[in-house]
């Protein structure tokens, strides 16, 4: 058993956050999609922003730079966003930002689109949520151990749109890009 927890992906209490929880799990289950994790402190705070689109705090699904740039400072809260946003008939994402302790996650892929093959995308989104989930456990893992300084934070951005690597917020070897950010930066925190 490990100190990290995540809320259960049903929640039938009748608290405005937990309601939200279950609209998520309920939307996500219904398109084939693993729910991403919320990590339990966070769930209470969980708030249905629009139709597909849940938040704790100000962070916006698409803005790349912001999320950065809050990732990035080590004063920056705990907080979470995730949901389905675009736009016309193939500009359509599959988000999820985390900033949490020792972690923070940025994830878009494309899905929604017309033209997508929706079984293909559901192969490559999913395992890549249950990746998340295990480096969630890791990094507090790593943290505890001292491999994340106190003061630093673990950015990973997977962005079909932008790019995707990762880098120590804080340290001194600045970003890395990559094809494969999370077995990167697993193997990091394994001390590979």
């Amino acid at each position: 058993m490990t100190d990290t927890e995540f809320a259960p992906q049903e929640s039938l209490t009748t608290s405005k956050p937990n309601r939200a929880l279950a609209r998520a799990s309920l939307l996500y289950r219904e398109a084939g999609l693993r729910l991403p994790p919320v990590p339990r402190e966070l769930a209470p705070r969980l708030q249905e922003l629009r139709e597909w689109q849940f938040r704790t705090d100000a962070l916006e699904l698409t803005d790349h730079a912001g999320f950065l740039a809050a990732a990035r400072d080590p004063a920056t809260p705990a907080q979470i966003c995730f949901g389905h946003v675009g736009h016309g008939v193939t500009s359509w994402w599959l988000c999820y930002l985390l900033i949490r302790g020792p972690l923070a996650v940025y994830l878009r892929h494309s899905f929604g689109g017309i033209h997508d093959d929706h079984e293909a995308r559901l192969g490559i989104i999913n395992p890549t949520v249950e990746q998340v989930e295990q480096l969630i456990v890791f990094a507090d893992a790593s943290s505890r151990a001292g491999r994340i300084a106190a003061e630093q934070r673990l950015v990973l951005v997977i962005d079909h749109l932008g790019g995707s690597g990762w880098e120590i917020a804080g340290a001194w070897d600045g970003w890395h890009d990559s094809n494969r950010p999370i077995d990167d930066v697993m193997a990091f925190l394994a001390g590979d």
